[in-house]
């Protein structure tokens, strides 16, 4: 799980990994920026979360890469268009 919203509607930071193998959950490393309503992918050990709702309510192209060892969030490269909720919106905010 990679972002969201606290109980005032504000946009967080906060991740949380889950390891299926070992039935646990984790606290993995904060966004570098909020982001609420973004789609998330895995591959092998590697978490992409992407696009989403920015703090000034539009549609996002931002994708993250979470490294190898969990530690570190790298830029991927942008989303052909903005998304938030899986959703394109192209104009105004979400």
């Amino acid at each position: 799980m990679a972002g969201g919203e606290d109980g005032r509607g504000g946009l967080i930071t906060d991740v949380h990994l889950y390891d299926p193998a070992a039935d646990h959950w984790a606290t993995g490393p904060s966004l570098p920026e909020p982001v609420a309503a973004a789609a998330l992918a895995t591959r092998g050990d590697q978490l992409y979360p992407m696009g989403g709702r920015g703090q000034d309510g539009s549609p996002s192209r931002q994708v993250w890469m979470l490294d190898g060892d969990g530690q570190m969030w790298e830029p991927g490269p942008p989303l052909p268009l903005p998304r938030a909720w899986g959703l394109r919106r192209p104009t105004g905010p979400v």
